[in-house]
């Protein structure tokens, strides 16, 4: 592999869009039994059944992935490291494995039935490794990595990355949409609404906010016009460093279930384009069991519900993105069979601008820098608070965010995510054998009428505080 030396063109500042702790292995059906996403789906007794992703290519754009991990044996590809010599198998925070794990992990032991499995298991993984081992994406370009991502036919791009975007990942995404990919970009982990320059509100990206196992929303998950779909991002088990694992919240974790589900329906439906894979994922997606109505500033069109993309009677629809539309692009420009909207940025000299991600992790308030970047790739040879407020779905007016600073000119550093509340369970690094699991979730599956059963639902809907006044 090569180091690039480009200039960094992601953003002011960037967030990796998870906040957990990293623990010892624990016993691997202890680890199956925490996945309560794959229970809530009856992932193994309903959507396997109609597909497991085999033949669909997800770029993850991340920190790298850990190739050793039992539990992603045979899944993932060689991808590209922008820092190293390596095919993006050296992974720096344990990040990247873990969303790879969630998208295509299969287990491990007899059958798989131990360690993590992802939610589309015969699924491909490319990594695109965006992290050094300073934790900083200095000197990279994310334009570069999702480029990269197209040129390898992925057909799912999963960015787990909050930020600002500029002219060159906004032409990198619209070429990816061009090229019939499906580019999946989490929502934020701030509680805050989203800024009009963010990477989250990129025209024709999914964007993802995070539920819980009751299907809450997370409380610091961001919200606005721009989110399009809601999925499990609370108390999420994954694939860590080391053979180990990781319990984590953020959106970064309910961007890689999006993805999977993407590269599900991929795999049943080859013939659709990206655009209508699309639309199968927001025209299945499950109401809020809170009565919020949608769509949502929070939800989104809803919540993710892989089982009804799979079986429900959806028209196609046209072949074009329709989230390009609704915020307001050119389909036309970006549709499938368009010309490519732009390549890489070149090289400049002077100081490469820098990135760093600050991650809260638990009492020991430890800054963590690393880039989640979950990429949905595209099939090139393949044709207000819950319950009150306006707007959702990619709809309405989006907040005015700061302007972008010229290319090339030094990053501002007032734009940038304080540190996350800490995954409850105290110490981010525990000594062996105190990883605890998480307690099991006494919800339906997700996908049911009645979702959860009367009775069972624990406690009051989290309530996300209110949408600050417009700016004047």
């Amino acid at each position: 592999m090569i180091t690039w030396g480009r200039r960094l063109t992601l953003g002011a500042a960037a967030t990796v869009l998870f906040v957990g702790s990293v623990a010892a292995p624990a016993s691997a059906d202890e680890v199956r039994d925490q996945q309560w996403a794959l229970q809530n789906y009856q992932a193994e007794e309903v959507v396997w059944e109609q597909s497991t992703g085999e033949g669909v290519l997800v770029a993850v754009i991340d920190s790298g992935v850990d190739t050793s991990h039992p539990d992603l044996a045979g899944r993932v590809l060689p991808g590209f490291d922008l820092f190293e010599s390596s095919d993006g198998d050296v992974d720096v925070d344990g990040h990247g494995t873990g969303m790879a794990s969630l998208i295509a992990g299969t287990g491990h032991g007899e059958g798989g039935r131990d360690g993590v499995r992802g939610l589309a298991p015969d699924a491909q993984i490319l990594p695109i490794r965006v992290i050094d081992r300073q934790y900083t994406a200095e000197g990279v370009s994310v334009a570069e990595a999702i480029n990269l991502a197209v040129d390898q036919d992925a057909d799912v791009i999963n960015l787990s990355l909050d930020g600002i975007q500029y002219d060159d990942i906004e032409a990198a995404i619209q070429r990816a949409i061009a090229e019939d990919v499906v580019v999946v970009v989490g929502a934020g982990n701030t509680g805050d609404r989203i800024l009009d320059r963010s990477l989250a509100a990129t025209p024709g990206v999914l964007t993802v906010g995070a539920v819980d196992s009751q299907g809450r929303i997370w409380d610091r998950s961001n919200y606005g016009p721009y989110v399009s779909l809601s999925a499990p991002g609370v108390d999420i088990v994954s694939a860590g460093l080391d053979g180990g694992y990781r319990t984590g919240t953020g959106t970064s974790d309910a961007t890689a279930y999006v993805s999977a589900a993407a590269a599900l329906v991929i795999s049943k439906f080859p013939e659709l384009s990206a655009g209508q894979v699309i639309n199968r994922l927001l025209e299945s997606a499950m109401p809020p069991p809170d009565g919020t109505p949608v769509p949502s500033e929070y939800y989104g069109r809803g919540i993710l519900n892989p089982n009804q993309a799979l079986t429900a009677d959806i028209p196609p629809g046209p072949e074009e993105n329709p989230l390009v539309e609704a915020m307001g692009g050119d389909p036309a420009a970006v549709g499938p069979g368009a010309e490519s909207a732009g390549t890489a940025a070149e090289e400049e000299s002077g100081t490469p601008l820098g990135v760093w991600i600050g991650v809260g992790v638990g009492v020991l308030a430890v800054v963590v820098v690393v880039v989640g970047i979950v990429v949905a790739r595209g099939r090139g040879s393949r044709g207000g608070p819950p319950g009150g407020g306006a707007g959702g779905g990619r709809g309405g007016a989006p907040v005015p965010g700061p302007a972008a600073p010229p290319i090339g000119s030094p990053q501002p550093n007032g734009w940038h995510h304080p540190p996350q509340q800490p995954y409850p369970g105290g110490q981010q690094y525990p000594p062996p054998r105190s990883y605890q699991p998480a307690p099991p979730s006494s919800a339906g599956p997700y996908g049911q009428n009645g979702y959860p059963p009367g009775g069972q639902r624990q406690g009051p809907f989290v309530q996300p505080p209110p949408p600050a006044p417009p700016q004047q």
